[in-house]
């Protein structure tokens, strides 16, 4: 199983507690507004040092999103996607508690049968996929890299690297708005200085997505030689 580890916030950072996290290969995770609850995507996937990336277990894996409680590390809740080999990996958390889940997909047929990839949940409630054409969740390719939020929690961005592109979701009418072409976009991140969403990739670019007007991509700033991987943070 996989294991939260809790550690000093201060040098030298010595090893508290841990908690079982109820699952196979915890991606992400983060705290919920109330500052108790936590978060966590398990991926399902087993895999070994031996084997380096090499997927073991993909028959019966079994992926899950689940809410501890950091007191005690009790289970609160834990969800199950509609399909045992849709792997929960990367999550954002809005202002309402609302998470939001990006998965990369390991079933087969996909090409004539997609599965969606992003989905939203509530403490209390079922885990909804987003409405999106299989023409859409096809596009994806498989695979979301990484997921933001709006400020105001009412818009959702997912990336994906193999499908070189960004999606906007609404996430009251919990659809696709609309995608963007961007190549081996993997980063994102809501930019509260700039009120937009930023994304990375892998050819060192950064971009805003801004949305009024109306959403629309501009490009931020370009270093070369540099590679952006999945995950971005602004400070």
């Amino acid at each position: 199983m996989g294991v939260v580890a809790v550690h000093e916030n201060a040098p030298p950072f010595a090893r508290l507690d841990g908690f079982d996290t109820h699952g196979l290969d915890p991606h992400q995770l983060a705290l919920l507004p109330d500052h108790r609850t936590l978060v966590v995507a398990n991926g399902g996937i087993l895999t070994h040092p031996d084997s380096e990336r090499e997927m073991l277990n993909l028959t019966t894996m079994a992926p899950s999103l689940v809410y501890l409680d950091t007191t005690s590390g009790r289970l609160l809740e834990q969800h199950t996607p509609p399909h045992h080999q849709i792997s929960l990996r990367h999550l954002a958390v809005g202002p309402d508690s609302t998470v939001v889940i990006g998965a990369q997909d390991h079933a087969e047929d996909l090409e004539a049968h997609p599965h969606p990839l992003v989905f939203q949940h509530r403490l209390g409630g079922e885990l909804r996929a987003f409405t999106a054409t299989a023409q859409d969740w096809r596009g994806m390719n498989q695979y979301i890299a990484s997921i933001a939020l709006s400020a105001d929690g009412r818009l959702a961005l997912s990336t994906t690297p193999r499908g070189n592109s960004v999606s906007l979701w609404d996430m009251a009418g919990n659809r696709l708005l609309r995608s963007f072409p961007v190549r081996d976009v993997a980063g994102a991140a809501w930019s509260s200085s700039d009120e937009c969403f930023l994304v990375s990739n892998g050819v060192g670019q950064l971009a805003y997505l801004r949305l009024s007007p109306e959403p629309a991509l501009e490009l931020a700033s370009r270093s070369a030689g540099l590679r952006w991987d999945n995950h971005l943070i602004p400070v």
